[in-house]
């Protein structure tokens, strides 16, 4: 919690969820709990705990988001056999990684033979590159805001006149 209250995302939050595989039902975990809720509380932020018994109870009623995750089997035995079937078609976690595979063969093959490509000399000789070497996948996402202030519009735009 040491780096909470430090960083500067104390400064700017209302509720703090501490979530967790453990359980935090031991006497010792859970006075512990207690004394960062109330350094929490004095700062003006709520403590929440969700551990293990606390997710498994947010997730019985989310048979939707464990078919999501896990698969259809564990809808079936978490949240049983009535919410499975309430399902109906959708597909499973398994399903949607299999049905992603067989997409992207389908665009790649669409693709591969309808573009005709980039002409490249890298190998010495003529050759068209496939789809998948012409483009690169990313991995790495910036999530920053790309909006900026009015002041710093108005200054750039007061600068740019004078």
């Amino acid at each position: 919690m040491t780096k909470f209250h430090e960083g500067e995302w104390a400064q700017i939050s209302d509720t703090f969820v501490l979530c967790t595989t453990e359980s935090l039902r031991s006497t010792v975990r859970t006075d512990e709990v207690e004394r960062q809720r109330a350094a929490l509380r004095d700062r003006g932020i709520a403590l929440e705990t969700w551990d293990s018994s606390e997710l498994s109870l947010k997730l019985k009623g989310l048979p939707d988001l464990v078919d999501d995750f896990f698969s259809r089997e564990w809808v079936r035995v978490f949240c049983g056999p009535d919410a499975a079937n309430s399902l109906g078609n959708r597909l499973d976690a398994a399903s949607m990684v299999e049905f992603r595979k067989r997409l992207f063969a389908l665009y790649g093959n669409v693709l591969n033979t309808h573009d005709p490509g980039l002409p490249s000399t890298a190998l010495g000789e003529m050759s068209v590159l496939d789809l998948e070497q012409r483009y690169v996948i990313p991995d790495i996402y910036d999530r920053r805001p790309t909006s900026i202030s009015l002041s710093t519009a108005n200054t750039t735009r007061n600068s740019c006149w004078r």
